[in-house]
């Protein structure tokens, strides 16, 4: 009969590769396994048929150098032309995805083409502090939509995309005329009607603002 045997840790980390292997001539070898945070580990290995196991000396799993960006910090949903209520935030981390102090990396930020049609203003690119992290402040996107996302790179790593996030139409910022009264008589309604659209920062058209408009006339 083959006999197979199972690893595993014994703190609640998972073990990635294959965890579970047919003897062969009474020999398990495993050949691929690998655990992604860094720290000390015992290996567990059990003979699935007796339940009996043995387990490893302390292994010490230290972090790789820098291999990509990750995002330690989504951005949040704001309003049009206003800066993300969340903003976010870039770490260094290493193959297995622990995060390393690397000082010195020029992240760059940009919004994925297809994700929406508006336009992402704001310092998008820094430079990682003594901890390897960017913190971005004062991102904005200026026009309405429910999917942008946002792309972080670096020179020598993998680049990182956000999760989706919505930017929402925001309170009245600012009037634009539509249609300009030309002409008219005295005490005569002037042609054409005025037509005057209520912006966001945005500049998004604010479809449901509170209060009324006036006007008021200036001789020139």
């Amino acid at each position: 009969t083959v006999d197979s045997v199972t690893v595993q840790l014994t703190i609640s980390v998972a073990i990635l590769g294959t965890t579970r292997q047919n003897s062969s001539l009474g020999i398990v070898d495993f050949t691929d396994l690998f655990v992604n945070p860094s720290g000390s580990y015992t290996f567990r290995f059990v003979l699935e048929s007796t339940g009996r196991f043995v387990d490893s000396v302390s292994l010490t799993i230290i972090a790789g150098p820098a291999y990509r960006l990750m995002v330690s910090t989504q951005p949040g949903a704001a309003f049009g032309g206003d800066a993300f209520r969340v903003q976010p935030a870039i770490q260094v981390g290493d193959l297995g995805f622990n995060k390393l102090e690397e000082p010195g990396y020029n992240v760059s930020v940009v919004k994925v083409s297809e994700s929406g049609v508006g336009v992402l203003a704001g310092t998008k690119s820094l430079f990682t502090n003594s901890s390897g992290i960017v913190q971005y402040n004062g991102l904005s996107i200026d026009t309405k939509g429910t999917r942008y996302i946002l792309e972080f790179s670096a020179p020598g790593l993998v680049s990182v995309r956000s999760e989706p996030f919505e930017v929402f139409i925001g309170p009245p910022n600012s009037l634009r005329i539509v249609t300009r009264p030309l002409f008219g008589g005295v005490q005569e309604i002037v042609q054409p009607h005025p037509v005057v659209q209520i912006l966001d920062r945005g500049q998004n058209i604010v479809l449901h603002a509170p209060g009324n408009m006036s006007s008021s006339a200036n001789q020139t």
